[in-house]
């Protein structure tokens, strides 16, 4: 996660969940980690990355949904 006074780095493990909606991937941490959703916008990645991005997520996150 990145803003512009500050960054965070998190490790899959701590991503307890995700869902692929047709504008953007939504990331769920542990509330004990991150207590907002992180939000992957599809616009801001190439067509590959949303392929790469979408492979990531299904081999680290055990709860997917799609919308």
């Amino acid at each position: 996660v990145e803003q512009d006074t500050a960054s965070s780095t998190y490790k899959w493990a701590a991503v307890v969940g995700a869902i692929e909606g047709k504008m953007a991937f939504v990331l769920y941490a542990s509330p004990a980690i991150l207590s907002t959703p992180v939000l992957v916008p599809k616009r801001a990645l190439r067509p590959e990355d949303i392929a790469l991005v979408r492979d990531l997520i299904g081999s680290h996150v055990s709860r997917r949904y799609k919308r």
